[in-house]
């Protein structure tokens, strides 16, 4: 029993090392602010390997070029949504993490979606739409009423759009932060 013990405290002595290795080698963002939030009641929030934090939420980017709904499927099948964006921090954050990724300004697919009722725009997370970062005389819905997803970095410049669901872009995931058990 004694030796049980004993290997028990070892293996959570080598998870804890490898979750401080794992937390010392990703990325991430914001890391002071909301580090005593995060860690509460013996439990903290962190992403999985692969994925970027900024505040409390993990992304990932997708360099596959599919389709709106396609990408969205996507993420879904990894536990997220395609990015919904709420501040100009985020929204600066999305833009400089796939410029780091990718090496440019790669255009890609947001969540932000008014394809059930004409200029009701709607992320694909449910949460409550409030973008306010479009591109100047955007959404104009300017092909023939039939562009109703979002798009970032059109032609590569700091710019948000609305464009056909049925073009092929890289998008990017966004998932909230994972609770995971600290040994601190």
């Amino acid at each position: 029993m004694i030796v049980f013990s004993f290997i028990s405290i070892l293996l959570l002595a080598a998870t804890h090392l490898s979750i401080e290795a794992f937390s010392a080698e990703t990325p991430r963002r914001s890391e002071g602010k909301d580090s005593a939030e995060r860690q509460r009641n013996g439990y903290c929030l962190m992403c999985p390997p692969d994925w970027i934090q900024f505040e409390r939420n993990c992304y990932k980017f997708n360099f596959s070029r599919l389709d709106w709904a396609d990408s969205e499927r996507a993420c879904t099948g990894i536990g997220a949504n395609l990015a919904s964006v709420h501040t100009k921090e985020e929204y600066d954050f999305l833009r400089d993490t796939i410029h780091q990724v990718t090496g440019q300004h790669t255009t890609a697919w947001l969540g932000g979606y008014d394809a059930t009722k004409e200029g009701v725009w709607l992320w694909s997370d449910g949460s409550h739409f409030d973008f306010r970062y479009w591109g100047p005389g955007e959404p104009n819905n300017v092909e023939k009423g039939t562009e109703h997803c979002m798009q970032m970095n059109f032609r590569g410049l700091n710019y948000v759009n609305d464009i056909p669901c049925n073009f092929l872009l890289a998008s990017i995931c966004k998932k909230r932060m994972e609770q995971c058990v600290c040994f601190r």
